[in-house]
């Protein structure tokens, strides 16, 4: 007999992009460095972030009873 079940997925879909940041930071390892960078990246156009790949993991399975 077949069953028919409902998936539940989180998916995850990395890319890759750089940006430019400047300011009045020590050196590269300073962390004001990170956080502005992640804010200047949120700010350009997502369309311009390079694709690397997208994982799917499943979080629950749920059959659905007829």
């Amino acid at each position: 007999m077949e069953k028919t079940f409902e998936v539940e997925l989180t998916v995850t879909q990395r890319f890759n992009t750089r940006v430019k940041v400047s300011g009045d930071f020590k050196d590269k390892n300073d962390p004001e460095i990170e956080k502005v960078a992640k804010i200047e990246a949120d700010r350009m156009d997502h369309n311009h972030w390079g694709y690397d790949d997208t994982e799917f993991e499943v979080d629950n399975v749920f059959e659905i009873k007829p």
